[in-house]
């Protein structure tokens, strides 16, 4: 395609010659070399006569200096530490650029190409071309590989899973006129699988082996109506059974036998708990009082204590017999040392409850620790060390406190709530990691108690049902290794005596 501007005018010049005015026009022409330059077209008008014309430029003037063929490069590469481009590029380019490198085809120029980066790629001796990442830095550890590989998910491994503890209750009975105070102590388990139960003025032993049912007593049997059964207790011997009542008497009976031993009077009103130390029985009433009794003897009253100013609700001796914890309505404990009558001060007093405490528990594997816990008001768990008087820790469970029971296997602890839930909740101490929560009762638990082994857990409810809980079964792989031990053991033994023979 040309472009091209013209007039028509003529022009003469200083010779007589007449010259056309139209300018030359400029025509795109294509060299052999693929490039294109524009270059003047010749005066038709001069070159009719044969005379050369002086505004037509020189053709070697016009062209535009043709340009050599570009070398022939690789695609670009980006810049890479330890790459020398250099001398790579030499290495590349210098069979191309050498000798006679006047024509070459395109494919001769792909197939050297490609044969030197084959080279330098695939000849090891020679020095890599592309470089991708510098070399990792030396590992200082000594240890295995496989010891590294195998300890790297070592946090993400599963948790030992806890040991099953069923969601329902083994047996379920009822408990009709249970009275609904939370004052009052109704339950008990002796080691003979006796379970004592008070329902308004009467008392039942039922057998846990066989489930017999056995009706103790009636307070009303002479007609004294509107007396109750206010507190039950177990001798360790379980014999003897403390029944305490609302006419502030202390009664012992016999369960082998099913007949009343003695009767023992002192408190002003109703006896609401009772434990047992040895042949002594320590009794607290309403009247905030505490009483010391030697059932050996005539005169049983051995020490008076005044120790609460309200209702006396929790009494427990510890596994030693040396401290008493005694808690009451006034939202006090009292640790108490022995049995001396001149000690009519507390060890301690700890008033860090907001609400009447009856739950108590002593540690079985640890004689100076108490778990105490209170009512609606205050909610809590707390533990502490009875030497110091110190607070170890506080849990807020959420509801009332009823009752609370340990476990020395599993080092565990049980309690027993009212209000909303009505559950039972096992503890892992001393994380108070909540490991499960029994339901099925629905009204507040008032009193709990363990079987003689310790598996099992009894609940009386205020909705008059009472539960039969498998919380704490053994541990078989622990009771294996300790018959095993036992065995040898006593075979050990029979050695001996046959070697003194």
């Amino acid at each position: 395609m040309a472009f091209s501007t013209s007039t028509n005018t003529p022009k003469a010049d200083t010779s007589g010659h007449v010259h056309s005015t139209k300018r030359p026009s400029f025509s795109a022409r294509s060299h052999s070399n693929g490039l294109t330059s524009l270059t003047p077209s010749r005066c038709t008008s001069c070159e009719a006569r044969g005379t050369p014309c002086r505004l037509r430029t020189p053709r070697n003037s016009c062209k535009t200096p043709s340009r050599q063929n570009p070398p022939v490069c690789d695609r670009f590469i980006p810049v890479r530490k330890g790459v020398d481009h250099d001398l790579n590029s030499y290495k590349l380019l210098e069979s191309l650029a050498g000798g006679d490198a006047k024509q070459q085809s395109p494919d001769d120029v792909k197939s050297d190409f490609q044969r030197h980066l084959e080279k330098q790629l695939l000849d090891k001796s020679n020095e890599k071309i592309l470089a991708f990442k510098t070399k990792p830095p030396k590992s200082h550890d000594v240890r295995s590989g496989l010891k590294t590989l195998y300890s790297m998910n070592k946090d993400h491994l599963p948790k030992r899973l806890t040991r099953h503890i069923p969601q329902s209750a083994e047996r379920v009975l009822d408990a009709p006129e249970l009275l609904d105070d939370y004052y009052l102590n109704l339950l008990d388990w002796n080691r003979d699988d006796f379970i004592s139960i008070a329902l308004g003025p009467s008392v039942y032993l039922w057998n846990a082996r066989t489930a017999s049912l056995c009706h103790l007593l009636d307070l009303s049997a002479n007609g004294n109506e509107g007396e109750y059964v206010s507190s039950l207790s177990y001798d360790k011997t379980g014999r003897l059974l403390a029944v305490g009542t609302s006419t502030k008497e202390v009664q012992l009976w016999d369960v082998t036998q099913q007949h009343r031993v003695r009767v023992m009077r002192g408190h002003a009103s109703r006896v609401s708990c009772l434990s047992w130390n040895g042949p002594f029985l320590t009794s607290a009433s309403q009247s905030g009082h505490v009483h010391h009794h030697d059932v050996r003897i005539a005169d049983h009253c051995v020490a008076l204590l005044p120790a609460h100013g309200g209702e006396v609700c929790g009494l427990k001796w510890s596994p030693d017999g040396r401290y008493l914890a005694s808690g009451g309505n006034d939202n006090v404990i009292k640790i108490w040392e022995g049995i001396d009558g001149s000690a009519t001060a507390p060890l301690h007093s700890l008033t860090d409850h907001t609400a009447a405490v009856k739950a108590l528990a002593w540690c079985p594997w640890h004689s100076t620790l108490l778990a105490s816990g209170a009512g609606t008001a205050d909610r809590c768990i707390k533990f502490w060390n009875v030497v110091t008087g110190q607070c170890l820790n506080s849990v807020d469970t959420k509801s009332q406190v009823c009752g609370l029971l340990w476990s020395a296997e599993h080092r565990e602890l049980v309690s027993g709530h009212g209000y909303s839930q009505n559950q039972l909740t096992i503890w892992k101490y001393p994380t108070m990691t909540k490991l499960c929560q029994l339901m099925g009762h629905t009204g507040r638990i008032l009193h709990l108690c363990s079987s003689p082994d310790k598996t099992m857990v009894a609940s009386l409810a205020a909705d008059e049902t009472l539960r039969l809980w498998s919380c704490f079964q053994a541990d078989v792989m622990k009771k294996n290794s300790h018959t095993e031990k036992a065995a040898g053991n006593a075979s050990s033994t029979r050695s001996i005596a046959r070697s003194i023979r």
